[in-house]
């Protein structure tokens, strides 16, 4: 096989949480009365984005707006969506079961405690111990950054180009480019930018479904 590390993303890649979270950021910002956050302009904006890089842009745009307590509004309701409502995405449970015996890590844009708890919840931590998950707030580098790329690499030994990324985000697939590593796209929520990012020179396929990503590996 041509690659030694697989490296997965969370949000969007392993979690159906993207279109979940976004969902509760929009409906809060239009009950503030920023009507334009409707969840399309969400997901266009923030997917694949750390909670830091969200805020700055918030601020960026509306300096009086109370980001402090839609953070609280922000937690509040989503602890009470992601124990209903996540799930895994389309075909994640069974292509992890098929290569639970190769070398895997985790690198995510989230804080660590919320995508352990993500993995709990989808019943997918078992396949991701503490110390392959790497996220932002260990690093201090958010994706497009290739910081936490390399920290999954130099954890099992192995080379940038021995690695192959999954990702769904713009900056993910970025963050994996500036780390010379394949990648191959989880796209389930297609918008412009992420379609326009899958054509970066380093994404080798593109799938709906991580059952594909199989043939990739073949």
């Amino acid at each position: 096989m041509k690659y030694e590390l697989l490296i997965f993303d969370c949000d969007g890649t392993l979690v159906d949480s993207e279109a979940l979270l976004n969902k509760a950021l929009s409906e809060i910002l239009q009950d503030l009365g920023y009507h334009e956050y409707t969840l399309d302009f969400c997901m266009e904006e923030f997917v694949g984005h750390s909670s830091t890089d969200i805020e700055k842009y918030l601020l960026s745009r509306h300096p009086e707006m109370p980001i402090r307590d839609i953070e609280a509004k922000f937690l509040k309701l989503a602890s009470h969506l992601v124990p209903l409502e996540l799930r895994p995405m389309p075909g994640a449970v069974e292509m992890l079961a098929k290569i639970e015996h190769m070398p895997k890590a985790l690198v995510s844009n989230g804080e660590n405690p919320i995508v352990k708890y993500s993995l709990e919840v989808t019943e997918l931590k078992k396949y991701f111990p503490d110390d392959v998950i790497f996220t932002y707030d260990m690093v201090g580098k958010p994706k497009p950054d290739p910081e936490l790329f390399f920290c999954a690499a130099r954890r099992f030994n192995v080379k940038p180009e021995k690695c192959l990324v999954i990702e769904d985000s713009v900056a993910g697939m970025q963050g994996a480019k500036a780390a010379g590593m394949d990648t191959v796209a989880m796209v389930c929520y297609p918008n412009p930018s992420v379609l326009a990012e899958t054509k970066n020179g380093k994404v080798i396929s593109v799938i709906n479904d991580l059952q594909l990503l199989e043939q990739v590996l073949q």
